[in-house]
């Protein structure tokens, strides 16, 4: 008979980063990290708005950055490590974990070494690109639902251009 405590069988309880803590607390520490996360996101957007230096920008994107990875590592509090990286390398999600990484790593290579601010911006739009896809990916369906959602906007934004140009070449103009 062994001395070590019993897994419970659902692997809940013992599953996580902070096995000694009881769900509720993990739960509010999942829910601390990831609001603190969307904060720093959130605090990153001021170099979007008009007037802003645009030398803040790689500051920003460091912040955005950190952000995402707070969200990323409250699920921690959730589940282990080892499980966390088994999921994000699972086959649904590998190339997306592949580009949220790199587009993190780009951020804030771009901001630290302080090249044209497009660069980082462009490695942020990816990024949260990258990001939405990634969390949907954890969704059931979720990505299926967005990609259908986003098929029908364009079929319905094409229609709209189309039906546009074609009135006119049916107009004769006067």
């Amino acid at each position: 008979m062994s001395d070590s405590p019993q897994v419970a069988s659902s692997g809940d309880d013992n599953d996580s980063c902070c096995p000694n803590m009881s769900k509720p607390y993990r739960i509010v520490g999942f829910l601390i990290c990831a609001v603190l996360g969307l904060f720093f996101g959130l605090f990153s957007f001021g170099c979007f708005l008009p007037g802003t230096d645009p030398q803040k920008t790689g500051s920003n994107g460091i912040w955005l950055t950190a952000g995402n990875l707070l969200c990323i590592c409250s699920t921690l509090f959730l589940t282990s490590f080892t499980n966390q990286v088994k999921k994000m390398l699972e086959p649904v999600r590998a190339l997306n974990t592949i580009i949220l990484l790199g587009s993190m790593a780009a951020t804030i290579v771009f901001a630290i070494i302080g090249v044209w601010s497009g660069f980082v911006y462009i490695s942020i739009g990816v990024q949260y690109v990258a990001m939405v896809w990634y969390i949907l990916s954890y969704i059931p369906h979720g990505q299926e639902f967005c990609a259908g959602c986003m098929k029908s906007c364009c079929a319905g934004c094409k229609e709209a251009c189309c039906k546009g140009s074609q009135s006119d070449k049916e107009t004769p103009i006067v």
